[in-house]
């Protein structure tokens, strides 16, 4: 049987890929698009799909979990204007009806996309809909208040300009008269960035992080990993659905929460300072009266307490990234954090994860960078000489092609078969396919791509792993790739954003002098 889908507008080459997700996680068949769609997939939110008894009765679960599905809906006519609509109503059939509207009560819910109706024309499009409803025969009658059931009247008015974005239409597409029988549960303002307690510059927005736990099948009791945590924000839609999450990072100040411990031994050295001046001002002023001297020592022991508080900088911030586990209610969700990096890990062999999600750093905002020094010759033991005061070891850079190939031969060692990865790749817009870096052990299962400012892209990339990963087989250590030309596109000579936009100015400007001297 056919049922209406309509997805979310903002993100629609990512719907495909999480449907089929989201019934392979229900163990149900693949979801396919019915004979009747539209001839443009990406042009309107409004989609059929064929659905047996089994995958309708699984509606409520995928709209409980899905992200980008708004509704679904089990239409009882349609046409492409209020008239055809009309008549279409006049020679349906009674049965039909009868399923659904005998001796109930009804009442009539608007949702237009991309048109917006008045109050004053609303309310006659449904007294003229009404009037082709048997309402004698079925025993209808209107309560506004609490009906029985909703009768939808959806109006398609989704029309795509040369950008790719929405633009006016004069005319529908399509008018639906339907019946709903799911609605997402996703809700955006909960787990908004905005509301978090603890976000980073690079912290993935709530909707992409939700969108990525359905991709990786996450489940719960499923063993999932993040290499490049930050601040967790992948893993809280983990953790929200049941599983257990394994977060590390390379940068102890995202886990952290801030950088007090970085500048513990400073503000040590200031309040000594502080103090010895207080106590030479306390030696001149001894003469002073009891009263004064009570508030010194008031003082004092504030002063202690401070010390103490910072002192014990490293248990409050040990439990800072957990405090948006706090938020959500999801605290007695096991989490673990641990400071490593992925190029130099230390996981045991019989580990088997069930997903790795990541966003790995790109070096647009966040450096790509691994233990070891600058010094090191290629070929020599990478010896990490931090300072010691400090415990921080030594850092260097690392290509994001070098790390990608790092996280596939991680995964390909480390995940179960069936199991899936899921990351993000930088690009820029023209991004062939075809450069994705691809492993024996996996098969690429989907490629979403989302637009950035000043012509970059990120793509999300799925892969599931097919066979176990062999170490004595050299095919296995593999990684097949296109010179992962899309950095070198990134980071164009070499050049920071702003020396690469003026010596583009600096061309136009020598061309132009050049025009006009001819």
């Amino acid at each position: 049987m056919k049922y209406l889908f309509v997805f979310r507008w903002q993100l629609l080459d990512f719907v495909l890929p999480e449907l089929r997700s989201l019934f392979k996680l229900y163990n149900l068949p693949r979801p396919e698009l019915a004979s009747e769609t539209l001839a443009e997939p990406l042009a309107t939110p409004f989609h059929y799909f064929d659905l047996n008894d089994e995958e309708a009765k699984a509606i409520d679960k995928i709209c409980s979990r899905s992200v980008l599905i708004h509704s679904v809906y089990r239409v009882l006519e349609q046409g492409e204007s209020l008239s055809e609509l009309h008549e279409n109503l006049k020679k349906l059939p009674y049965e039909v009806y009868q399923k659904d509207l005998y001796q109930k009560t009804f009442k009539f819910v608007l949702y237009s996309f991309n048109y917006r109706w008045k109050s004053k024309s609303k309310y006659p499009m449904f007294d003229e809909i009404g009037k082709c409803l048997p309402h004698e025969r079925l025993g209808l009658e209107v309560d506004l208040n609490k009906p029985d059931v909703e009768l939808f009247v959806l109006f398609d008015y989704s029309k795509l300009g040369k950008s790719s974005k929405l633009v006016p239409r004069d005319k529908p597409r399509n008018v639906y008269l339907a019946l709903q029988i799911g609605c997402t549960g996703f809700i955006d303002t909960k787990y908004g960035l905005k509301r978090r307690k603890f976000i980073g510059r690079t912290s993935m927005r709530a909707d992409l992080s939700f969108l990525i736990a359905n991709y990786a099948l996450v489940k719960p009791g499923s063993l999932v990993y993040d290499p490049f945590c930050g601040t967790g924000s992948l893993l809280i839609p983990c953790s929200v659905h049941g599983a257990v999450s394994f977060a590390s990072d390379i940068d102890w100040r995202t886990i952290k929460g801030d950088q007090e411990l970085l500048d513990e031994k400073k503000k040590k050295e200031t309040n000594q300072n502080k103090n010895k001046n207080k106590n030479q001002n306390e030696n001149e002023n001894q003469n002073q009266n009891q009263n004064q001297n009570q508030n010194q020592n008031q003082k004092k022991k504030g002063n202690k307490k401070k010390n103490q508080k910072k002192s014990n900088s490293k248990e409050i911030d040990q439990k800072r990234m957990r405090l948006n586990w706090e938020q959500y209610n999801i605290a007695d969700k096991p989490l673990e954090i641990i400071l490593m990096d992925l190029t130099n890990n230390n996981w045991n062999s019989r580990i088997k994860f069930d997903a790795i999600i990541c966003d790995p750093p790109y070096g647009i905002r966040e450096g790509s960078k691994q233990l070891g020094s600058k010094k090191t010759n290629e070929g020599q033991s990478k010896e990490i000489k931090g300072s010691l005061k400090y415990r921080i070891p030594s850092k260097k850079q690392v290509g994001v092609g070098e790390l990608i190939q790092y996280l596939i031969l991680f995964a390909a060692k480390f995940l179960n078969i069936g199991s899936r990865l899921c990351y993000w790749l930088p690009s820029r817009v023209g991004f062939k396919k075809e450069n994705i870096p691809t492993h024996v052990c996996f098969k690429i299962i989907d490629v979403c791509q989302e637009k950035l400012s000043g012509g970059n892209m990120r793509n999300l990339i799925i892969m599931e792993k097919i066979i176990e990963f062999d170490p004595l087989n050299s095919s296995h250590l593999i990684i097949k790739d296109s010179n992962y030309s899309f950095k070198k596109k990134i980071n164009e000579k070499g050049m920071s954003r702003k020396k690469l936009a003026y010596e583009n100015r600096k061309k136009k400007m020598i061309q132009k002098i050049e025009k006009e001297k001819k």
